[in-house]
């Protein structure tokens, strides 16, 4: 049995405990600055950028570093996703079936960059087990996209900590079962009641176990960010 250890203790509910990680990880607003390491193993580059999101359904990303990339920029609102070149100046828009391409080279896609499609809301949840991921004892979730929904991943898995809800370790499978990704968190640190993991590695299975590690500093939730700031004139704007 799932929780034989403990016979009285009632299996937590799926749906809550991801409701709960999504809190921790979106809040009211979201504002960091993010360093981006791409395959650290080979030829490795560096990404800077700034990023901001309100709730679930407004992100905005502003490029810093490298210099030939800078003020490049992507914007999302709900179901939307857009990109700033600014070597042409142009806005175009990022169609449904670009949103499992890589972001900027890395190996995290477009998708996991702005968060398009959403656990609590996107995907059935079940309680499958427990497990112990870095020094953690955790609750595995299993996702599975419902009927009609436009996602990327054909089964997620998610690995949560049974203290908080705070995320730990993602499986992402295709829509064949076969795992894909695995993104990692360490480094947990807690910021105005939102405890998320400041670093996060993606493992590239598909591509022989590449890597992109990605960052947080100066991070700040649950700040008042108005709806200027998740427009397309913001998305042009230049950003130091």
């Amino acid at each position: 049995m799932l929780f034989a250890g403990n016979a009285h203790a009632a299996a937590p509910d799926a749906s809550a405990l991801v409701r709960r990680e999504e809190n921790h990880i979106f809040g009211k607003s979201l504002r960091a600055k993010v360093t981006m390491l791409v395959d650290p193993d080979g030829i490795s580059r560096t990404l800077e950028f700034r990023f901001w999101s309100r709730g679930f359904d407004r992100s905005l990303i502003k490029i810093l570093k490298p210099v030939k990339d800078l003020n490049l920029g992507n914007l999302k609102l709900g179901k939307q996703f857009w990109q700033f070149l600014p070597k042409v100046d142009q806005v175009i828009i990022v169609p449904q079936s670009m949103m499992l391409q890589s972001w900027m080279g890395s190996d995290f896609t477009n998708d996991d960059l702005v968060k398009a499609s959403r656990l609590s809301v996107d995907y059935s949840l079940k309680l499958t087990g427990e497990a112990e991921v870095s020094g953690k004892k955790v609750y595995v979730v299993e996702a599975i996209p419902k009927p009609g929904a436009v996602v990327v991943w054909g089964k997620i898995v998610e690995y949560l900590s049974q203290s908080d809800s705070v995320f730990v370790k993602r499986e992402l499978y295709d829509d064949k079962k076969v795992l894909v990704k695995t993104l990692t968190g360490a480094d947990w640190k807690t910021f105005n009641g939102h405890t998320i993991a400041t670093t996060l590695t993606m493992t590239n299975h598909a591509e022989n176990g590449r890597r992109t590690i990605m960052k947080y500093a100066d991070v700040v939730f649950d700040e008042e960010l108005p709806d200027s700031t998740f427009t397309q004139q913001r998305l042009r704007r230049p950003v130091y």
